[in-house]
C-alpha cells in the first residue's frame, strides 16, 4: 500500500510543479498597464467645463477606473474663482484619441 501511495504522490508532486511552473512563465514579459496620469484626466475635465460654459474646476478625484473602451472618473468640483462654497461631484466618462484624453460626458453624483 504504501508503495502505491508514494507512486501516487509522486506524479501528482510532478504535475503539481509543472503547472505551477507553467502559470509562473505565462505571467512573464506582460507591461502591467501603466496608470492613467491624474493631471490628463484633469485637464480633460478643466477643457471640457470650460467649453461648455461651466464657471468650475475639478479639485479632488475620488476614483479613476480605466476601461477597455476608455476610462471613468469621479471628481469633486468648485466654482472656478472661489474655494468657498460646497462642491459637487461628478462623475464623467472620458475616452482617448490620438494619445489624449476627453471627456464624452458627465453625470451629477
Amino acid at each position: 500500500m504504501r508503495l502505491a501511495f508514494g507512486q501516487w504522490s509522486e506524479r501528482y508532486g510532478i504535475v503539481l510543479v509543472a503547472f505551477l511552473l507553467g502559470l509562473t512563465l505565462t505571467g512573464c514579459g506582460e507591461k502591467p498597464r501603466e496608470a492613467i496620469p491624474k493631471a490628463d484626466l484633469e485637464a480633460a475635465i478643466t477643457r471640457y467645463l470650460t467649453e461648455r460654459g461651466f464657471e468650475m474646476r475639478p479639485t479632488t478625484a475620488l476614483m479613476i477606473v480605466e476601461g477597455p473602451d476608455g476610462a471613468r472618473a469621479t471628481w469633486k468640483l468648485k466654482h472656478a474663482d472661489s474655494d468657498l462654497g460646497l462642491a459637487v461631484t461628478w462623475e464623467f466618462r472620458f475616452e482617448k484619441k490620438n494619445d489624449a484624453w476627453s471627456v464624452i460626458n458627465h453625470a451629477q453624483k
